[in-house]
Protein backbone atom coordinates (compact mmCIF):
# COMPACT_ATOMS: atom_id res chain seq x y z
CA UNK A 1 0.00 0.00 0.00
CA UNK A 2 1.80 3.61 -0.65
CA UNK A 3 0.15 6.78 0.84
CA UNK A 4 -0.08 10.09 -1.15
CA UNK A 5 1.03 12.98 0.68
CA UNK A 6 -0.54 16.72 -0.29
CA UNK A 7 1.30 19.51 -0.38
CA UNK A 8 -0.15 20.82 3.12
CA UNK A 9 1.11 17.52 4.38
CA UNK A 10 4.45 18.08 3.50
CA UNK A 11 4.33 21.64 4.46
CA UNK A 12 3.69 20.20 8.40
CA UNK A 13 6.18 17.46 8.60
CA UNK A 14 8.91 20.32 7.59
CA UNK A 15 7.80 22.46 9.96
CA UNK A 16 7.79 19.63 12.64
CA UNK A 17 11.61 18.42 11.40
CA UNK A 18 12.51 22.47 12.08
CA UNK A 19 11.15 22.63 15.26
CA UNK A 20 12.71 19.47 16.76
CA UNK A 21 16.39 20.22 14.79
CA UNK A 22 15.39 23.70 16.60
CA UNK A 23 15.21 22.58 19.89
CA UNK A 24 18.13 20.21 19.65
CA UNK A 25 20.34 22.56 18.67
CA UNK A 26 19.08 25.03 21.60
CA UNK A 27 20.16 21.87 23.90
CA UNK A 28 23.75 21.75 22.26
CA UNK A 29 24.55 25.15 22.61
CA UNK A 30 23.28 25.50 26.50
CA UNK A 31 25.46 22.48 27.21
CA UNK A 32 28.02 23.90 25.21
CA UNK A 33 27.85 27.33 27.24
CA UNK A 34 27.90 25.31 30.63
CA UNK A 35 30.61 23.32 29.97
CA UNK A 36 32.80 26.83 28.95
CA UNK A 37 32.07 28.36 31.85
CA UNK A 38 33.13 25.55 33.97
CA UNK A 39 36.80 25.53 31.57
CA UNK A 40 36.76 29.31 32.45
CA UNK A 41 36.64 28.78 36.06
CA UNK A 42 39.04 25.74 36.32
CA UNK A 43 42.14 28.58 34.66
CA UNK A 44 40.92 30.79 37.51
CA UNK A 45 41.89 27.93 40.53
CA UNK A 46 45.21 27.01 38.85
CA UNK A 47 46.07 30.65 38.79
CA UNK A 48 44.80 31.43 42.39
CA UNK A 49 44.99 29.01 45.65
CA UNK A 50 45.81 25.67 43.94
CA UNK A 51 48.45 26.03 42.03
CA UNK A 52 49.27 22.84 39.59
CA UNK A 53 46.74 20.53 40.98
CA UNK A 54 46.32 17.03 40.11
CA UNK A 55 42.94 15.73 41.00
CA UNK A 56 40.12 17.73 38.86
CA UNK A 57 37.67 19.17 41.08
CA UNK A 58 34.13 19.45 38.94
CA UNK A 59 32.86 22.60 38.58
CA UNK A 60 29.64 21.59 36.19
CA UNK A 61 28.36 18.56 35.93
CA UNK A 62 29.22 17.18 32.46
CA UNK A 63 32.76 15.50 32.82
CA UNK A 64 32.80 12.46 34.91
CA UNK A 65 36.00 10.84 36.58
CA UNK A 66 35.14 7.43 37.30
CA UNK A 67 32.39 5.00 37.36
CA UNK A 68 31.37 3.07 39.70
CA UNK A 69 32.72 -0.89 39.03
CA UNK A 70 29.27 -2.21 39.59
CA UNK A 71 26.59 -0.57 38.12
CA UNK A 72 28.63 1.65 36.14
CA UNK A 73 27.00 5.07 37.62
CA UNK A 74 29.30 7.94 36.62
CA UNK A 75 30.63 9.28 39.84
CA UNK A 76 32.87 11.92 41.30
CA UNK A 77 34.21 12.73 44.99
CA UNK A 78 33.55 16.38 45.22
CA UNK A 79 31.36 18.65 42.77
CA UNK A 80 31.08 22.35 43.05
CA UNK A 81 28.61 24.30 41.79
CA UNK A 82 28.98 28.21 41.22
CA UNK A 83 25.72 28.71 40.21
CA UNK A 84 22.42 26.81 40.28
CA UNK A 85 20.23 26.52 36.94
CA UNK A 86 16.80 26.32 39.89
CA UNK A 87 17.83 30.28 40.71
CA UNK A 88 18.54 31.00 37.16
CA UNK A 89 16.82 33.98 35.57
CA UNK A 90 14.83 33.28 32.18
CA UNK A 91 15.85 36.26 29.59
CA UNK A 92 13.97 37.50 26.87
CA UNK A 93 12.98 35.38 24.05
CA UNK A 94 14.60 31.77 26.63
CA UNK A 95 12.29 29.14 27.85
CA UNK A 96 11.96 27.16 30.80
CA UNK A 97 13.56 23.73 30.79
CA UNK A 98 14.02 21.10 33.08
CA UNK A 99 16.99 19.88 31.41
CA UNK A 100 19.61 21.91 32.74
CA UNK A 101 18.37 21.64 36.38
CA UNK A 102 18.25 17.58 36.03
CA UNK A 103 22.05 17.35 34.84
CA UNK A 104 23.12 19.12 38.11
CA UNK A 105 20.63 16.89 40.51
CA UNK A 106 22.67 13.52 38.31
CA UNK A 107 25.70 15.06 39.21
CA UNK A 108 24.92 16.11 42.49
CA UNK A 109 23.72 12.68 43.45
CA UNK A 110 26.55 11.29 42.05
CA UNK A 111 29.01 13.58 43.98
CA UNK A 112 30.54 12.06 47.49
CA UNK A 113 30.26 15.68 48.48
CA UNK A 114 29.00 18.92 47.09
CA UNK A 115 30.02 22.56 47.27
CA UNK A 116 28.14 25.71 46.95
CA UNK A 117 30.12 28.98 46.69
CA UNK A 118 27.73 31.44 48.84
CA UNK A 119 24.80 29.96 50.83
CA UNK A 120 22.29 31.56 48.54
CA UNK A 121 23.51 29.26 45.91
CA UNK A 122 23.10 26.40 48.63
CA UNK A 123 19.34 27.12 49.58
CA UNK A 124 18.13 28.31 46.46
CA UNK A 125 19.28 24.89 44.92
CA UNK A 126 17.76 22.96 48.01
CA UNK A 127 14.42 24.41 47.55
CA UNK A 128 14.67 24.27 44.15
CA UNK A 129 15.28 20.46 44.04
CA UNK A 130 12.40 19.68 46.77
CA UNK A 131 9.92 21.97 44.82
CA UNK A 132 10.87 19.79 41.36
CA UNK A 133 10.16 16.48 43.87
CA UNK A 134 6.53 18.18 44.94
CA UNK A 135 5.76 18.14 40.94
CA UNK A 136 7.19 14.69 40.23
CA UNK A 137 3.53 12.39 39.90
CA UNK A 138 5.22 8.84 41.53
CA UNK A 139 8.91 6.98 42.02
CA UNK A 140 10.19 9.81 44.00
CA UNK A 141 12.52 9.55 46.79
CA UNK A 142 10.66 12.35 49.65
CA UNK A 143 13.85 13.21 51.25
CA UNK A 144 16.06 13.80 48.40
CA UNK A 145 16.64 17.60 49.60
CA UNK A 146 17.47 16.48 52.40
CA UNK A 147 19.89 14.16 51.87
CA UNK A 148 21.83 16.83 49.45
CA UNK A 149 21.90 18.83 52.60
CA UNK A 150 23.75 16.37 54.71
CA UNK A 151 26.84 16.34 51.96
CA UNK A 152 26.86 19.90 50.59
CA UNK A 153 29.01 23.02 52.28
CA UNK A 154 29.90 25.89 51.67
CA UNK A 155 32.91 26.66 49.41
CA UNK A 156 33.70 30.16 47.54
CA UNK A 157 35.65 30.43 44.42
CA UNK A 158 39.01 31.97 45.66
CA UNK A 159 39.51 35.68 45.03
CA UNK A 160 42.86 37.58 45.07
CA UNK A 161 42.40 40.98 47.25
CA UNK A 162 43.09 44.08 44.66
CA UNK A 163 45.25 46.14 46.78
CA UNK A 164 43.34 50.06 47.44
CA UNK A 165 45.48 52.75 47.19
CA UNK A 166 45.44 55.62 49.40
CA UNK A 167 42.22 57.49 49.89
CA UNK A 168 43.96 60.95 48.39
CA UNK A 169 44.79 58.71 45.09
CA UNK A 170 41.14 58.05 44.35
CA UNK A 171 39.37 60.00 41.48
CA UNK A 172 37.04 61.85 43.81
CA UNK A 173 32.78 60.55 43.09
CA UNK A 174 33.94 57.89 40.67
CA UNK A 175 31.48 55.38 40.30
CA UNK A 176 32.10 52.02 39.11
CA UNK A 177 30.25 49.43 36.77
CA UNK A 178 32.73 46.21 36.04
CA UNK A 179 30.16 43.66 35.40
CA UNK A 180 28.14 41.77 32.16
CA UNK A 181 26.10 44.81 29.91
CA UNK A 182 23.52 41.84 30.04
CA UNK A 183 19.97 41.31 31.36
CA UNK A 184 20.42 39.63 34.31
CA UNK A 185 22.88 42.64 35.50
CA UNK A 186 20.27 44.93 34.73
CA UNK A 187 22.07 48.07 33.69
CA UNK A 188 18.76 49.61 32.73
CA UNK A 189 18.15 50.32 36.39
CA UNK A 190 21.96 51.33 36.83
CA UNK A 191 21.03 54.50 34.05
CA UNK A 192 17.58 55.15 36.02
CA UNK A 193 20.37 55.47 38.83
CA UNK A 194 22.47 57.93 37.17
CA UNK A 195 19.49 59.74 36.32
CA UNK A 196 18.43 60.43 39.98
CA UNK A 197 21.74 60.98 40.90
CA UNK A 198 22.06 64.24 38.23
CA UNK A 199 18.24 65.26 38.90
CA UNK A 200 19.65 65.63 42.77
CA UNK A 201 22.48 67.51 41.55
CA UNK A 202 25.43 64.92 42.38
CA UNK A 203 28.91 65.36 41.46
CA UNK A 204 30.07 62.62 39.69
CA UNK A 205 32.42 60.16 37.00
CA UNK A 206 31.95 57.27 35.53
CA UNK A 207 34.27 54.11 34.58
CA UNK A 208 32.33 51.91 32.65
CA UNK A 209 33.55 48.63 32.06
CA UNK A 210 32.80 44.73 31.83
CA UNK A 211 32.14 42.30 29.14
CA UNK A 212 29.63 43.54 26.27
CA UNK A 213 27.36 41.33 23.89
CA UNK A 214 28.21 42.57 20.09
CA UNK A 215 24.94 44.31 19.89
CA UNK A 216 25.68 47.24 21.78
CA UNK A 217 22.73 47.45 24.80
CA UNK A 218 20.18 50.32 25.24
CA UNK A 219 21.17 51.32 28.36
CA UNK A 220 24.71 51.63 27.56
CA UNK A 221 24.18 53.59 24.86
CA UNK A 222 21.71 55.79 26.70
CA UNK A 223 24.46 56.52 29.13
CA UNK A 224 26.65 57.39 26.31
CA UNK A 225 24.50 59.83 25.00
CA UNK A 226 23.40 61.37 28.44
CA UNK A 227 26.62 61.33 30.36
CA UNK A 228 29.46 61.48 27.79
CA UNK A 229 30.93 64.21 29.66
CA UNK A 230 31.60 62.41 33.04
CA UNK A 231 32.77 58.88 31.23
CA UNK A 232 36.05 58.45 32.36
CA UNK A 233 36.59 54.82 30.66
CA UNK A 234 34.47 52.63 28.72
CA UNK A 235 35.23 49.29 27.36
CA UNK A 236 37.07 46.15 28.14
CA UNK A 237 40.77 46.36 28.86
CA UNK A 238 43.47 44.84 30.06
CA UNK A 239 43.70 43.59 33.56
CA UNK A 240 46.60 46.10 34.97
CA UNK A 241 44.21 49.17 33.81
CA UNK A 242 40.83 47.07 34.97
CA UNK A 243 42.40 46.90 38.05
CA UNK A 244 44.08 50.51 37.83
CA UNK A 245 40.10 51.28 37.73
CA UNK A 246 38.85 49.22 40.21
CA UNK A 247 41.33 51.57 42.64
CA UNK A 248 40.76 54.68 41.47
CA UNK A 249 36.83 54.06 42.10
CA UNK A 250 34.59 55.36 45.16
CA UNK A 251 31.71 53.83 44.74
CA UNK A 252 31.03 50.09 42.58
CA UNK A 253 27.33 49.57 41.79
CA UNK A 254 25.32 46.05 41.10
CA UNK A 255 21.79 46.10 40.35
CA UNK A 256 21.82 42.33 39.70
CA UNK A 257 19.07 40.15 39.53
CA UNK A 258 21.57 36.91 39.20
CA UNK A 259 24.36 36.60 41.07
CA UNK A 260 25.52 33.31 43.28
CA UNK A 261 29.09 34.93 44.20
CA UNK A 262 29.62 38.05 42.59
CA UNK A 263 33.21 38.04 41.26
CA UNK A 264 33.02 41.25 39.93
CA UNK A 265 32.13 43.18 42.99
CA UNK A 266 34.18 41.29 45.34
CA UNK A 267 37.07 42.44 43.26
CA UNK A 268 36.08 45.93 43.15
CA UNK A 269 35.83 45.82 46.96
CA UNK A 270 38.93 44.31 47.93
CA UNK A 271 40.19 47.48 46.02
CA UNK A 272 38.59 49.91 48.34
CA UNK A 273 35.45 50.76 46.31
CA UNK A 274 32.13 51.16 48.66
CA UNK A 275 29.20 48.55 47.46
CA UNK A 276 26.05 49.52 46.63
CA UNK A 277 23.68 46.14 45.90
CA UNK A 278 20.49 44.95 46.07
CA UNK A 279 19.17 43.25 49.51
CA UNK A 280 19.07 40.34 47.60
CA UNK A 281 20.95 37.08 46.21
CA UNK A 282 24.29 36.41 47.82
CA UNK A 283 24.97 40.22 48.23
CA UNK A 284 22.91 39.64 52.21
CA UNK A 285 26.02 37.27 53.14
CA UNK A 286 28.58 39.88 52.12
CA UNK A 287 27.81 43.13 52.51
CA UNK A 288 26.18 45.13 55.68
CA UNK A 289 22.20 46.06 55.14
CA UNK A 290 23.93 49.83 54.88
CA UNK A 291 25.26 48.85 51.78
CA UNK A 292 22.10 47.41 50.38
CA UNK A 293 19.14 48.76 48.80
CA UNK A 294 15.26 47.03 48.23
CA UNK A 295 15.82 45.33 44.34
CA UNK A 296 14.38 47.64 41.72
CA UNK A 297 14.35 50.77 44.15
CA UNK A 298 15.56 53.63 42.19
CA UNK A 299 15.57 55.95 44.65
CA UNK A 300 16.95 53.95 47.58
CA UNK A 301 19.55 52.88 45.05
CA UNK A 302 20.59 56.81 44.57
CA UNK A 303 20.34 57.72 48.00
CA UNK A 304 23.02 55.22 49.15
CA UNK A 305 25.22 55.93 46.04
CA UNK A 306 25.10 59.54 47.45
CA UNK A 307 25.33 57.89 51.39
CA UNK A 308 28.66 56.57 49.50
CA UNK A 309 30.03 59.37 48.07
CA UNK A 310 29.45 61.28 50.88
CA UNK A 311 32.05 58.66 52.84
CA UNK A 312 29.02 58.15 55.20
CA UNK A 313 29.15 54.37 54.27
CA UNK A 314 32.21 52.35 55.27
CA UNK A 315 34.30 49.44 53.03
CA UNK A 316 33.02 45.77 54.14
CA UNK A 317 35.04 43.10 55.31
CA UNK A 318 34.72 40.21 52.93
CA UNK A 319 38.15 38.48 54.12
CA UNK A 320 36.23 35.48 53.95
CA UNK A 321 35.81 35.27 50.29
CA UNK A 322 39.25 36.03 49.75
CA UNK A 323 41.83 33.64 47.72
CA UNK A 324 43.62 34.15 51.65
CA UNK A 325 41.20 32.53 53.58
CA UNK A 326 39.62 30.26 50.65
CA UNK A 327 42.58 28.82 49.89
CA UNK A 328 43.04 26.82 53.37
CA UNK A 329 39.56 25.45 52.68
CA UNK A 330 40.65 24.50 49.05
CA UNK A 331 43.86 22.93 50.32
CA UNK A 332 42.32 20.73 52.87
CA UNK A 333 39.46 19.71 49.93
CA UNK A 334 42.56 18.55 48.15
CA UNK A 335 44.36 17.07 50.99
CA UNK A 336 41.27 14.65 52.34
Amino acid sequence: DYFLLSNVDLIVMNIIYLWFNFVFQKILSKHQQLTDNSEELKAIFQKTCLGGYKEIIQLYVYHFDKQDAESGIPQWKNCLFHENQFAYPAGEGQHSSLDPQMVQLYGALAADRIFFNSDYNQQSFLSGVATLMKKMPDHKPDDLAQRLRQKSDWLPVPINAIAPTPEDQKEESLILWNHRWEYDKRPEDFHAILRRLQQKGVNFTLALLGPRAQKTPAALNAIRDEFSDRILVDGRVSRSDYEHWLQRSQVVVSCAIHEFQGLSMLEAVSAGAIPVVPDDLCYREQYSSHCRYTSGDIEQAANKVVAALAGELQVSNISPWLADSSAKQWQALYAS
